[in-house]
């Protein structure tokens, strides 16, 4: 435990570029992450989150000479943990973007999605989305995982690339509030290019460059790694919060870009009001942060 009025990364603001692919509830700055990083482990250790989110540990031990692992069990957290974690060439990324863009324009009704959906975007942004939500299903190449991404930063916000009504970037929020506000507010759905859109949100989230390294990303229950044991240097992760966050409802719109419904991801998650429930993921989860840590080396829990 560390008590201190001046924690030593409060006043670190920096982050590299890549950090802005996609703004997400509960996540940690790399401040801290890169804190632990640099005291408590050497270049070419493996770094591991065994709760990802959006992929903060694994990028910054990439960032600074580590071999970055990350664990999600969610879609979309695992979508971005992997986005990060993979070497990217800015300009073999804009011909498979022209690529996709070839392939677009198939799509030739939008009357059956959706109607929650519907009211954040125009039709024209709409039927983009929807086919490459077609495009890209099941794909797992590097691009197509970094074009997810992407796209989820910016499925839903308020900057001149998001795709929606003007909302929240960290969460997906309640269609009908959404719906009453825009109303209230006479907000117009955007009519965006999203191609252009993720052209213009990949400049950003690349211009600094892109990684030099790869790391790994994993799709595994916490609490049943698919991980050699005594295979990780340094540990560093926050876990679910206690009966506080609704992770797979806050995430619905993403969830749905990748072809799930959030009420079977939420089933998948431990969203627990029982202390015992959750104390019981919590050590099953610590039991394995035991087993694939080497000897003598340290874990960090926020």
């Amino acid at each position: 435990l560390i008590y201190s009025k001046e924690l030593p990364w409060k006043n670190d603001r920096s982050r590299h570029s890549l950090h802005k692919i996609c703004s997400r509830i509960c996540s940690f700055p790399p401040s801290l992450v890169r804190h632990f990083i640099l005291n408590y482990s050497k270049e070419g250790q493996i770094i591991f989150d065994q709760f990802s989110g959006k992929g903060t540990v694994p990028l910054e031990a990439l960032l600074h000479n580590r071999i970055g692992w990350g664990n999600d069990i969610s879609p979309e957290a695992y979508i971005l943990t992997k986005a990060k974690v993979v070497k990217i060439n800015q300009k073999q990324f804009f011909i498979y973007l022209e690529n996709l863009k070839k392939q677009m324009g198939f799509l030739k009704s939008i009357k059956e999605t959706d109607p929650r959906v519907k009211i954040f975007y125009s039709p024209k942004t709409l039927k983009q989305i929807l086919e490459l939500k077609e495009l890209l299903k099941d794909k797992n190449d590097k691009y197509s995982i970094f074009t997810k991404a992407i796209i989820l930063g910016i499925l839903h916000g308020s900057s001149s690339c998001s795709l929606s009504l003007k909302c929240s970037h960290s969460y997906s929020m309640s269609p009908n509030y959404v719906k009453k506000y825009a109303k209230k507010h006479k907000l117009i759905r955007p009519k965006r290019d999203v191609i252009e859109c993720i052209k213009q949100k990949s400049l950003n989230c690349l211009n600094d460059g892109v990684l030099k390294n790869k790391g790994m990303a994993f799709n595994f229950d916490s609490r049943n790694l698919k991980i050699k044991s005594n295979s990780v240097d340094l540990i560093i992760t926050s876990p679910p919060y206690f009966a506080v966050q609704t992770y797979a409802y806050d995430n619905w719109l993403r969830l749905w870009f990748l072809g799930y419904d959030y009420k079977d991801i939420n089933k998948l998650l431990v969203n627990a009001n029982s202390e015992e429930k959750y104390g019981q993921f919590m050590y099953d989860s610590l039991k394995e942060m035991f087993r694939v840590l080497k000897n003598d080396s340290r874990c960090f829990i926020v």
